[in-house]
């Protein structure tokens, strides 16, 4: 059964029907979009194998399906697509995560983060929260992350890239008035 009214009694088979309704299709081309014969094919194209889109938004932009003005007319649903292309695109962005791509270009990025080094610090001087935040500014000016910063215990635990020298965050908080000593080093990303 492809349509039916039962307060008519109007029924179609799906041989009786012209248009294709891709939403009961099982073969290509299973149309999405009629106003601007946008296919189920063409969007899992954008994001599977062109990998472009990863968004809703951006299926419409690359493929303007949902924004033609002839719905009703060559829709058989007669009714615009946006109601269920969110549910076609939500399919293929879940069928595209953790494809091979996808891990590849993780991997790469995962091997172009610079190493780093985590850094224990007592730090006295501290007095306040104020002092906390103080600190992690400091860390972060020199392109590293604050782990931890306690002006109760005197101590701060810092990531910094290896271009930054243990000697140059230790400068940097003297010159705000601090006196940081080296705890520990630990070398990883």
């Amino acid at each position: 059964m492809f349509y039916f009214n039962n307060v008519s009694k109007t029924y179609f088979l799906k041989d009786e029907v012209k248009t294709r309704f891709g939403l009961k299709e099982r073969q290509p081309p299973r149309p999405i979009c009629y106003c601007l014969q946008v296919t189920e094919e063409m969007i899992e194209q954008e994001i599977i194998e062109k990998g472009c889109c990863d968004s809703l938004e951006d299926i419409v932009a690359f493929t303007k399906a949902g924004t033609g003005k002839w719905c009703l007319t060559t829709n058989p649903s007669g009714k615009c697509c946006r109601e269920y292309l969110g549910l076609v695109v939500d399919k293929y962005l879940q069928m595209a995560r953790g494809t091979p791509a996808e891990r590849a270009v993780r991997s790469v990025a995962e091997q172009l983060k610079p190493p780093m080094l985590t850094i224990e610090l007592a730090v006295d001087g501290m007095t306040c929260e104020g002092c906390e935040q103080a600190v992690r500014s400091a860390i972060e000016s020199l392109g590293g992350t604050a782990l931890s910063v306690s002006y109760r215990e005197g101590r701060a635990i810092a990531r910094i890239p290896v271009s930054v020298t243990v000697d140059e965050l230790l400068a940097t908080l003297d010159s705000m008035g601090y006196r940081a000593r080296t705890e520990r080093v630990t070398r990883g990303t």
